[in-house]
């Protein structure tokens, strides 16, 4: 899941939202994925790759709950895109080079189940797969698109009926929208691991289109 969540974080970002090139310009306070999730950004995690005291601009690190219960709550922002907005900093300000213009970027961004009756174990939430893919590998998930969220990928994994695992697919696909494709969690486990500054646990998804 991290894969996909590193798709939607870059419409996390105030700079992209007012360039336009955001999928969430417009829907502060919405539902815009499944209320069985949070996505947080927290710069003060122990042990993860984005953990700073403070950013590029000074601002010391804090917790930001981005999406709460699967409704838009804020965006990332650094001192400048803040002042345009009438805001204060999150503390998100990222430099590149010594010499560089700050931007907007990650510091620990994560996806977690929004209460306990959404959480479950990992033997828990493939048995609730009546015919679904366990995907053990996804391939290309570079290509999607950040602004639009449309996205074609191929994939590996295992092929699960009432629960147990049939069979291994290889060469296998799937398509959809990136918003679409978190509106539609129906569950997640309780193994959250980061890839880089990104992490997310086991995720069960309803209606996701596979071909091949």
């Amino acid at each position: 899941a991290t894969e996909f969540l590193s798709v939607l974080a870059s419409s996390f970002s105030s700079e992209n939202v007012q360039k336009g090139k955001s999928l969430l310009i417009g829907k502060m306070g919405e539902q815009v994925v499944s209320e069985k999730i949070n996505i947080v950004d927290n710069g003060l995690m122990k042990g993860t790759a984005g953990s700073r005291p403070f950013d590029a601009e000074g601002t010391p690190s804090l917790e930001k709950r981005l999406i709460r219960e699967g409704r838009l709550m804020g965006y990332l922002y650094n001192i400048y895109t803040a002042g345009k907005d009438g805001t204060v900093s999150t503390a998100n300000a990222v430099r590149h080079g010594i010499h560089g213009v700050p931007g907007v970027g990650i510091s620990n961004l994560y996806l977690e189940g929004a209460s306990d009756k959404f959480i479950y174990g990992y033997d828990e939430l493939t048995g609730q797969m009546e015919r679904g893919l366990l995907v053990t590998e996804a391939m290309g998930i570079h290509t999607a698109n950040p602004i639009t969220g449309e996205f074609s990928i191929g994939v590996t994994g295992l092929w699960i009926e009432n629960g147990e695992v049939r069979h291994p697919v290889k060469e296998a696909a799937i398509s959809g929208n990136i918003l679409e494709f978190f509106a539609n969690i129906a569950g997640v486990s309780r193994n959250l691991r980061f890839y880089g500054k990104i992490g997310a646990p086991d995720i069960l998804i309803d209606g996701v289109d596979i071909s091949g």
